[in-house]
């Protein structure tokens, strides 16, 4: 069975991600840990490792990009989530290189070709944010929120008209 646009996006993004290792020339290795839909809190990556990416696909907004072609226009934002447990100085300089390996590991190619066909548009970043908890345990945490534009043929997730 054929996977919708928005799946192989998804896919792609995490196959992409676990790309980021410090053999790949990035600066952690938090690629190591990628999942889709995983609450991390109820259930943590195995060996209590919280160096870990989450992606979470969220809200979309469709409309009609060419009705002369019959082409919807759909704009899904991806919640890229990623945590770390560091010592209490080093946390938030990790932090911060995961989220810049995130953003430059996007960067590759922000229309995600699968190999045969460019998925989406674009890509563009709209916000980042950290946040670091030293209540019991040193771990910190934040997010990059990007959105991705893509077209499908109308009420046809599954073909693109690129």
């Amino acid at each position: 069975m054929a996977d919708s646009i928005r799946q192989k996006l998804i896919d792609q993004i995490e196959t992409r991600l676990a790309t980021i290792t410090t053999g790949n020339g990035y600066e952690t290795n938090a690629g190591n840990n990628v999942a889709v839909w995983r609450d991390l809190r109820k259930a943590p990556f195995p060996g209590g490792n919280l160096d870990a990416i989450n992606v979470k696909d969220g809200s979309s907004v469709e409309d009609r990009a060419d009705q002369a072609m019959g082409t919807t226009r759909h704009i899904v934002t991806v919640h890229v989530e990623f945590g770390t447990q560091q010592s209490a100085i080093a946390t938030d300089a990790h932090l911060r290189k995961i989220m810049s390996d995130i953003i430059k590991a996007v960067g590759t190619d922000r229309r995600w070709n699968d190999g045969s066909e460019n998925l989406a548009w674009d890509t563009r970043i709209v916000s980042t944010d950290l946040d670091v908890n030293q209540a019991e345990e040193i771990v910190g945490g934040g997010q990059v929120v990007m959105e991705i534009v893509f077209t499908t043929l109308d009420f046809d997730p599954y073909n693109t008209n690129h």
